[in-house]
């Protein structure tokens, strides 16, 4: 839906930067709408109660502990990008467009990979509130072979295909920028795999209840991206930028595939205590 707002409204409405920003938030107005009407049509169990309304200390807490550290992830990232950014705004009006239209375009591209990584959060919690941890162990494993499966996909669309899906953001007369866009794709394909690997384990850990690794994977990516926009893009230019975002991915997979490892063996013991209870298994 935000993509295809981005059409109208900058495309077809020629209102530039404003256009991107309304259909941004015309686009989340639309689709959390839509989950409210979802959840009041079929899931009864989410339905507020008056008893659900009191305030439960233990509770906040534990979402706090989830939820703080996933919020700064997404900020951790974005300052990431912004530096390299700053970078990239260096080289030139075409590299800018290149890069945004590349980026645009890879995000349909991968949009399969990702959803199967978000999915993971949810299973994986359900499955440890229910203390299945072989479950969670068969369904993450299997979960990085349908993202793998699915790269090689990914990798044909984007290396044949990803310059005729950017004409959707571009006129086929922008022949340079076309060609930067046509780079950007191919460079990024070779590396759909560690990206696939990342969304998988990042999102699995999180569903664990173990967020601040997460984050902490955010930070890796954060320092790759600042050494490759004030060291590398500098000196070797828009080669460097195409596989600044795969250096980033690689950063973050050398520390989420440990953890995840370390996180089922850590769960493992905790259960494995006879006397343990189902809450302080989860939260201990």
């Amino acid at each position: 839906m935000n993509i295809g707002l981005d059409l109208l409204f900058v495309v077809a409405f020629k209102m530039g930067v404003m256009g991107v920003a309304v259909a941004t938030v015309i686009s989340q107005l639309i689709s959390g709408l839509l989950c409210l009407w979802k959840i009041k049509r079929d899931f009864f169990i989410l339905h507020l109660e008056k008893e659900d309304m009191a305030f439960d200390k233990t509770l906040c807490g534990q979402l706090l502990y989830s939820g703080l550290p996933m919020a700064l992830q997404f900020s951790i990232t974005a300052i990431g990008s912004i530096m390299l950014q700053a970078a990239v705004n260096s080289l030139g009006s075409d590299v800018i467009a290149a890069v945004t239209i590349g980026g645009k375009t890879q995000l349909m591209i991968v949009l399969p990979s990702e959803t199967i990584g978000i999915t993971m959060a949810t299973y994986c919690g359900q499955n440890l509130g229910a203390r299945k941890l072989d479950r969670i162990k068969k369904g993450v494993n299997q979960s990085v072979f349908l993202a793998l499966g699915y790269c090689v996909i990914g990798f044909c669309i984007a290396y044949f295909a990803g310059e005729y899906i950017s004409l959707l953001f571009i006129n086929k007369s922008e022949v340079l920028v076309l060609s930067l866009v046509k780079q950007f794709l191919r460079t990024n394909a070779f590396f759909y795999p560690v990206l696939g690997i990342l969304f998988i384990f990042r999102n699995s850990i999180q569903g664990l209840g173990f967020s601040v690794p997460a984050m902490t994977a955010g930070v890796f990516e954060l320092v790759a991206r600042g050494v490759m926009g004030y060291f590398i893009v500098p000196k070797f230019g828009y080669g460097a930028v195409c596989i600044a975002n795969p250096m980033a991915w690689f950063a973050a997979d050398i520390l989420l595939i440990p953890v995840y490892f370390w996180v089922v063996k850590k769960l493992n013991k905790r259960f494995a205590q006879p006397e343990c209870a189902a809450d302080s298994c989860l939260t201990s």
